[in-house]
């Protein structure tokens, strides 16, 4: 069978889940989703989220709040709707080794959802 092949440690590396908790807001903000785990990179299985009352731009970045990578594009979020990126094995992103999923979002309302990942050998 062709496609991608994981190691056996990948495959068993457990599942995790980070919640997303982000109360308006005035300006655009970096938000950690999940902390960097030395000589891990965190890669992101399934993500649901929904933007509060008014529109928000969001993208997911690899860093810290001080020195970030772009690891999607942006994505406009309609009023009191958002992405759902069901399980995806071989996963939706990834962070750079030692690095934490952080959200860089722009607007003021909410935004409430949820992160399956794994720490992955990179």
């Amino acid at each position: 069978m062709g496609g991608m092949r994981e190691s056996l440690s990948e495959q068993d590396e457990p599942v995790k889940y980070a919640p997303i908790k982000i109360v308006a807001a005035s300006a655009s903000t970096v938000y950690t989703i999940v902390t960097g785990v030395a000589g891990r990179a965190i890669r992101v299985l399934a993500v649901a989220m929904v933007c509060g009352p008014t529109a928000r731009a969001v993208s997911f970045q690899s860093g810290t709040s001080g020195a970030t990578r772009e690891i999607t594009g942006t994505m406009a979020l309609a009023p009191n709707d958002g992405p759902v990126m069901p399980y995806n094995r071989a996963g939706w992103m990834q962070c750079s080794s030692s690095q934490a999923l952080v959200l860089l979002a722009d607007g003021t309302s909410a935004i409430g959802g949820i992160v399956t990942y794994q720490e992955a050998i990179p």
